[in-house]
């Protein structure tokens, strides 16, 4: 996927914004779940707990892929206290 590739280089060259931002956008826009998977696992490896359970519970609620998520979501939520 382009937009992974270049989101990709834009971390490695310290513009970590504006790839959070493109990514972000470009997930709004389209039905390709593995961007909100990028940004999950981007927000993940920031400890953005919130904002990764956000967006494993946007996954859960897409019809193709609920189940998956489910445990990943009870996990983030105990983590945070929930």
């Amino acid at each position: 996927m382009i937009y992974s590739a270049w989101a990709i280089s834009s971390l490695q060259h310290g513009h970590e914004a504006i790839a959070e931002h493109m990514m972000r956008e470009r997930s709004r826009r389209s039905e390709d779940t593995r961007l909100l998977e990028w940004l999950k696992k981007y927000y993940y490896a920031r400890n953005d707990l919130v904002a990764t359970l956000e967006l494993a519970m946007e996954l859960f609620r897409k019809p193709t892929s609920g189940a998956r998520y489910y445990q990943e979501i009870r996990g983030l939520a105990q983590r945070l206290g929930h």
